[in-house]
């Protein structure tokens, strides 16, 4: 089972939502369209109302682009945190690239705001794969932070955060800890939401290292810092879902379920049902079922996941870039191998889970993961 890394942040400690009164100059008390459209948009996003969010602020980025520069790349920067929540990547990699491009016409200083940017965009990239991508913007990001004298603050913490998580994930532990180390001077000065993302993520990093009792107290501590709900419900459905993950591995079969459980609904309800981290969460799902044995559980949550791993690859076609559509691939082949895994212990029905496991085999098309798939059925 995978642990999630940033979960409805994904993008792992992004800005907040205000980052359009970061880096707009005008008033958010003028009464015009824009002003209202931005305000909007922000106002449903932190609510989590994720499609309509979206849909006000691609009519903020159509307004803007008619009236400056600045209102139009700071529409776009908005744009895209939402529409990397929604799973909509390509329309997120779009607005951050053009918004990169429009800065350098913004009058002012403004290179800190640049560099937010190149952070939010290799987030985006490590997210969905581009791993090389995400690193040349996080470090494009790192030198014109340093350039700042006044570089301790949440942002950057966000940067040193989302560097420290990719080396983990390259296996380069050594500089991923010395960048979490560097983070973790801030961690007085930042949100408290700053604070649980982090102690979300290291514990994840923590999991994989084979740290379970290090990695659970960094979770439980991330947790323990969310305010109540409905505040911050995707940010606490990753921390749940990594929890689950971890319990479920240790044998804690119960507490594992009541985590996931509550995972899956908050993403559900939130993100809708087609979203990506639902069907991680539902995968790891029906892997504890199998642990508890129940059948019809594990077959319902694994093929439900293989239809949303199904949905999410095809999209991908042409999107981002060939190498992050080729990680992609393989971040799913878990969710897929657990389909068939499942479909050999539980469906009796030869035929049937012959036919089954060949449309399982069929959804990476091409690549090392459809070849792993024919061996196993060989």
């Amino acid at each position: 089972m995978k642990m999630l890394y940033g979960g409805k942040l994904a993008l792992k400690l992004l800005i907040s939502s205000m980052l359009m009164f970061l880096l707009n100059p005008v008033s958010a008390m003028q009464n015009d369209r824009w002003d209202s459209l931005m305000e909007q948009a922000a106002a449903e996003w932190q609510s989590a109302n994720i499609g309509t969010a979206l849909s006000v602020a691609q009519q903020a980025v159509f307004q803007g682009q008619y009236e400056n520069a600045d209102r139009h790349m700071t529409s776009l920067a908005l744009l895209a945190q939402i529409a990397q929540d929604a799973g909509q990547y390509l329309i997120a990699e779009r607005a951050l690239r053009e918004a990169i491009e429009l800065i350098d016409r913004v009058p002012g200083p403004v290179r800190m705001e640049k560099a937010v940017l190149h952070n939010n965009l290799g987030a985006l990239l490590d997210l969905v794969g581009d791993l090389r991508g995400a690193e040349l913007n996080y470090r494009s990001a790192l030198h014109l932070y340093r350039q700042q004298p006044e570089a301790g603050n949440e942002s950057y913490f966000s940067l040193l955060s989302n560097l420290a998580g990719l080396l983990a994930r390259m296996h380069d532990d050594q500089r991923a800890g010395q960048f979490y180390s560097e983070a973790e001077i801030y961690l007085p000065h930042v949100s408290a939401t700053a604070v649980a993302t982090f102690n979300s993520n290291f514990g994840a990093l923590l999991h994989r290292q084979g740290l379970s009792d290090a990695a659970r107290q960094r979770l439980l501590l991330g947790l323990s810092g969310l305010p109540p709900l409905p505040e911050q419900p995707l940010l606490r459905a990753s921390i749940l879902h990594n929890l689950g993950t971890l319990e479920a591995e240790a044998n804690h079969l119960d507490i594992a379920a009541e985590y996931l459980t509550q995972s899956e609904a908050i993403r559900r309800n939130r993100l809708g049902l087609l979203h990506p981290d639902r069907a991680r969460t539902l995968a790891s799902r029906a892997l504890l079922h199998f642990k508890k044995d129940e059948a019809t559980f594990a077959l319902k949550d694994a093929r439900e996941a293989t239809e949303i791993a199904a949905i999410s690859l095809g999209g991908l076609s042409g999107a981002i870039s060939s190498q992050a559509s080729s990680q992609s691939r393989r971040d799913w082949r878990e969710t897929l191998a657990t389909h068939l895994l499942l479909l050999h212990k539980y469906e009796a029905d030869t035929p049937g889970r012959a036919a089954e496991a060949l449309d399982v085999m069929q959804i990476p098309k091409h690549g090392e993961m459809a070849k792993v798939f024919a061996r196993a059925l060989l």
